[in-house]
């Protein structure tokens, strides 16, 4: 069982955010956490990472990994892959595979807090009927 673990520290209008990719076994997870407004400098960077509980991070559901297995990248190609995803595209988004496994979990729980509200809606609207109605009874027996 092999575990592949990365860092990143990105910057997401406001703020810089580090994105913890895990594969393990060819499945896929990422998690998120917020580092503020300014750019950390290198020092707080160790300080953030030292002080992590690495335990309390919050990862995505696994998805299958297309290519599990990673080869080892040239160092000149790795430059040019690092520098065309620092560069802005010319497409209005561009986004990485944590950022779209990101973008899904957050889809998945704005679904779920939807249809909760829904419920609690109708619930509510079930109950206000049913006190008009025990109100109607009551006038009803009072004539």
């Amino acid at each position: 069982m092999i575990i592949e673990n990365t860092v990143s520290v990105v910057f997401m209008a406001p703020f810089w955010m580090a994105l913890f990719e895990e594969v393990s076994d060819g499945e896929y997870r990422v998690a998120k956490q917020n580092l503020g407004t300014s750019e950390p400098t290198g020092g707080e960077l160790l300080v953030y990472f030292r002080d992590l509980d690495w335990n309390t991070l919050q990862y995505t559901l696994p998805e299958g990994d297309e290519c599990a297995c990673t080869k080892k990248i040239n160092f000149k190609r790795m430059q040019r892959q690092i520098k065309k995803a620092t560069v802005p595209s010319t497409g209005k988004y561009r986004y990485t595979k944590a950022h779209e496994a990101l973008k899904k979990q957050h889809e998945e729980l704005k679904k779920d807090r939807k249809s909760l509200a829904r419920k609690k809606k109708e619930m509510d609207k079930k109950h206000q009927f049913e006190l008009k109605q025990q109100k109607k009874k009551l006038k009803i027996k009072g004539k």
